[in-house]
């Protein structure tokens, strides 16, 4: 049986290696999940866990930039593959936090409109962005956040290409 400390590293340890050299799958994955800890202890914090869950922000602050567009134009925006975003936006609808209306000018097209509720969360949601945000780049500065956002939009594009 394996040595679990020398193969499931912890977010504190920073020199553990996965077969000495973990790829970059296992990192992102890794960051992920790290991530994902974070933001539900933060929503916590900030008392919105009863209303929002992870993914729904970068929606929100997408919507709080321009509202009403189509889930179409909001996918383009945010990245996110049509059902994830789909799903998602069915969450935030059921917790009164969208409103999605029939295009009058396409029938076939859905429209995406905040809700009072969702636009009074908007404050909120700066803060808890920064906070986020603050927890993320650490002790980075200018230039290792550059390469890094430089980085995983080259992982991102990678990833998309292959699945079209």
């Amino acid at each position: 049986m394996p040595d679990r400390s020398t193969t499931c590293p912890t977010s504190r340890d920073t020199n553990v290696s996965v077969a000495s050299d973990p790829d970059v799958s296992f990192l992102l994955l890794r960051a992920f999940y790290d991530l994902r800890g974070t933001l539900e202890r933060l929503l916590i914090e900030h008392d919105l866990d009863q209303e929002i869950q992870p993914g729904m922000g970068p929606i929100l602050y997408a919507l709080y930039e321009q509202d009403g567009g189509t889930i179409r134009d909001l996918g383009e925006r945010v990245r996110l593959a049509k059902s994830t975003l789909t799903n998602t936006l069915k969450r935030m609808e059921r917790t009164g936090l969208v409103q999605l209306q029939s295009c009058p000018d396409d029938g076939r097209a859905i429209r995406v409109h905040l809700t009072r509720r969702g636009r009074a969360l908007e404050t909120e949601m700066n803060a808890l962005r920064n906070d986020v945000q603050r927890t993320l780049h650490g002790d980075m500065n200018d230039r290792d956040l550059k390469q890094i956002k430089s980085l995983l939009h080259r992982v991102i594009d990678s990833m998309e290409r292959r699945r079209d």
